[in-house]
């Protein structure tokens, strides 16, 4: 048996998200509407949700796969970038939704606007696609894990 064969394999499937982060230090007041200036000095795109993950599984050695949507966009072309970084085997659906991607400002504290639209694990998007992964190797081990923007978790 090889090296990569005694590793453990996961699959993770879920809300695949491109976590934006500006770095940076609040300078001053703005004087034309209540509200801090930030400077910013640093930008960083992070894996999200489920990708997340993934990303901490292979990082413990794991051989991993990673099912999910991703848009026809940006966010959507970086986060296959960052997944193929951290190699791991992605089994994505490529669609025309916008991907998820959320912006987190850090400046002595955090402040983060929202852009997702559509959750996908669990919603009308669900058994309507499960045709799209029927690629995936049998599991090991198996996590569901969805965020519920309604209910916070």
């Amino acid at each position: 048996m090889s090296e990569n064969e005694k590793r453990p394999h996961i699959t993770v499937v879920g809300d695949l998200i491109l976590d934006r982060y500006l770095i940076g230090d609040a300078t001053r007041l703005n004087p034309e509407q209540p509200g801090v200036v930030i400077r910013v000095d640093k930008e960083e795109d992070r894996l999200g949700g489920a990708a997340a993950v993934a990303m901490i599984a292979a990082g413990l050695g794991a051989r991993v796969t990673l099912a999910g949507v991703v848009g026809r966009d940006d966010p959507g072309r970086r986060l296959q970038e960052l997944i193929a970084d951290h190699d791991i085997e992605p089994h994505l659906w490529i669609d025309e939704r916008p991907t998820t991607w959320k912006q987190r400002i850090v400046a002595r504290g955090q402040l983060r606007p929202d852009r997702e639209r559509f959750p996908f694990v669990g919603g009308s998007h669900c058994n309507a696609s499960s045709k799209n992964w029927s690629g995936i190797k049998t599991l090991e081990s198996s996590r569901e894990d969805s965020f519920d923007p309604l209910r916070g978790s």
